[in-house]
């Protein structure tokens, strides 16, 4: 076993990130979490994570910093655009940035709503 990966110092990969983000969604009371599948039978452009805590629906899209493409495609904006008008939120997480998976979970299971201020808008990564 080697030594653990050191976000902003190693290149870390998409699925490092989504192991990361298991780790920290599995460790919140009342969350339910899945992974649509990425496949012909799934819906293009679903987030990596559909999360309903609460009775509150948000979804994580995860990233690699470091990628060659470490922006959501049009296709995850539109996605993202279309769950914040039925009232849930969205969020883009990569390594450096996945406190924001803790901080909505925590806000959620304290005050019982979901935190739109913490929500990232989709659009500013559109073409």
């Amino acid at each position: 076993m080697g030594r653990a990966l050191r976000p902003g110092v190693d290149k870390i990969d998409e699925s490092w990130v989504k192991k990361e983000v298991k780790k920290i969604l599995s460790g919140f009371e009342f969350l339910h979490w899945w992974m649509p599948p990425a496949s012909q039978f799934g819906v293009s452009g679903q987030h990596d994570f559909m999360v309903c805590q609460r009775g509150f629906l948000w979804t994580i899209e995860t990233k690699a910093a470091k990628a060659s493409k470490p922006y959501p495609t049009e296709l995850q904006i539109v996605f993202a655009t279309n769950i914040r008008a039925a009232g849930g939120i969205s969020v883009m997480v990569n390594e450096n940035t996945l406190h924001k998976v803790t901080q909505i979970a925590t806000h959620i299971n304290r005050c019982g709503e979901l935190p739109h201020g913490m929500a990232d808008d989709f659009t500013q990564w559109s073409k």
